[in-house]
Order: structure tokens, then C-alpha cells, then sequence
């Protein structure tokens, strides 16, 4: 029996059910260094599709804190964390003064560091964490939500993925 692309529907069972499915961490601080190693390649990979003149070079380890209640929400615990902020900051490396976005030998480039702020939450404590917002926190004081940006759709599709490391990625070289 043949599926719809003409693969053997058996052969596709066996290797859904004898290849070992990824899953997201639970526990916050191992999400969030498992986001941040990956994150330049699942950046990149979205900057690609779209043409864009910049790349993902380098993000620093995460710092995560608990986002608490507000003292005057009388109706949730304030021990209890409602989420968690993670902060991050990354390396970017964009083309200057290029006409093809393609060609990055030979080009003059721009170095850029950003701050980031990311909120996470988990519906319980065995489910994995979600991303809410992202927010690049400027100079100004005043941060700027990218939630739709390309740096939280690599982040979406890292955890799409299943979250991998880099060891579960060295199978696909």
C-alpha cells in the first residue's frame, strides 16, 4: 500500500515508531539554554526565506526570572510564578550598501547587539513552555514587542521541532 507521496505506508509507521520523538523541556532554565543554543540556527533559517540582510551570530547565555502576581491580585497565589521572563541578548551581523542580499564575501558588514526579553508560561507544571511575547528592550526604556518578529518565529519553530539540541541535530548532517 503506498501513502501519498508513493512511500510504503509501512515503512513510514516503522520509522515514526523506531525513531525517538524530541520533547520540549519542562523545567525553565533547561528550555531556556536549549532555546538559546539553537536559536542562531533557527533564526537564520527564517532570515533566509526572507531575503533578509542580516544573520544571527552569536546569544548569550539566558538569566531567567519568575513573573509574579501583582500584590493587589487577591485571587492568585503570589509565591507562585504566572510565568517567566527570559533575557538574552545576541550578536547580529548585517550587510551594508549591498544590491543582491545574497552574496555575503567581500562585503562590508555591520555589527549590531540587541537585548531581548522573552515571557514564557506553562499551563501546568509537566507541559512544556509557550511562548507569549518578545521583546527587544532599547535604550530608551521603552521595549519594543517583536512577538512576530523573526527571532521569536525561530524560537516557534525551534519548539516545533520538538526542541533540539545540537547532539539531536548532528543526525541530520
Amino acid at each position: 500500500m503506498k501513502g501519498t507521496v508513493g512511500i510504503p505506508i509501512l515503512w513510514v509507521a516503522w520509522i515514526s515508531l523506531s525513531w525517538p520523538a524530541l520533547a520540549c523541556p519542562t523545567e525553565v532554565n533547561a528550555w531556556a539554554e536549549g532555546m538559546t543554543s539553537q536559536l542562531p540556527r533557527f533564526v537564520n533559517l527564517v532570515l533566509t526565506r526572507t531575503n533578509a540582510q542580516f544573520r544571527l551570530i552569536l546569544v548569550s547565555p539566558p538569566q531567567v526570572e519568575p513573573l509574579l502576581p501583582s500584590p493587589l491580585d487577591l485571587a492568585v497565589d503570589p509565591s507562585q510564578p504566572l510565568g517567566y521572563g527570559i533575557y538574552f541578548s545576541t550578536l547580529e551581523r548585517q550587510l551594508v550598501g549591498v544590491d543582491s542580499p545574497d552574496t555575503w564575501d567581500n562585503r562590508r558588514t555591520d555589527s549590531l547587539s540587541l537585548a531581548y526579553r522573552a515571557e514564557v508560561f506553562q499551563a501546568s507544571p509537566t507541559s512544556s513552555l509557550v511562548l507569549s511575547r518578545l521583546q527587544v528592550l532599547r535604550p530608551e526604556g521603552i521595549p519594543r514587542d517583536i512577538s512576530d518578529g523573526a527571532t521569536a518565529q525561530g524560537i516557534r519553530a525551534w519548539q516545533a521541532a520538538g526542541c533540539p539540541t545540537a547532539e539531536d541535530l548532528q543526525l541530520t548532517r
